[in-house]
């Protein structure tokens, strides 16, 4: 008789592991290509677009330090760029979602004050998000 022979529990089966360690595997793999992509491949200036319903109000440069109060429908929302990051403050939405947001600095990322209908979303620059369609589903 073995003394220390390893069993798996009787709720899980090897191919049961298997799976969890491809699932495991792939998951990090992602993270990591998600890492490595957004440090080290994203070139050149970086902008954010800042709309208040449909309409463009600023586009700054993430290099710049910035404060702008933008008007929206329940009131003014603060705007902040610092130190290549953008953040709302001072947002007069019932629940301050976008303030909970936090700062965002990579491209794509956005911000987003459903009831203020204010949207900050960083681009690689101005010409790339110029408010045409990214793809069409049939």
């Amino acid at each position: 008789m073995r003394q220390w022979e390893f069993r798996l529990p009787k709720l899980f089966t090897f191919a049961d592991l298997l799976l969890l360690l491809a699932v495991g595997g792939s998951s990090f793999a992602f993270y990591c290509f998600r890492f490595w992509q957004s440090r080290f491949i994203e070139t050149g200036p970086t902008q954010v677009v800042i709309q208040a319903g449909k309409q463009i109000v600023a586009q700054l440069d993430l290099s710049q330090d910035t404060t702008l109060a933008v008007e929206g429908a329940l009131g003014d929302v603060t705007v902040v760029v610092s130190g290549g990051r953008v953040s709302f403050v001072n947002a007069h939405c019932p629940l301050e979602i976008c303030e909970k947001t936090g700062e965002i600095n990579h491209k794509g990322e956005v911000i987003v004050c459903a009831p203020n209908q204010i949207m900050a979303k960083i681009v690689g620059s101005v010409s790339e998000d110029s408010g045409t369609l990214d793809g069409v589903s049939r």
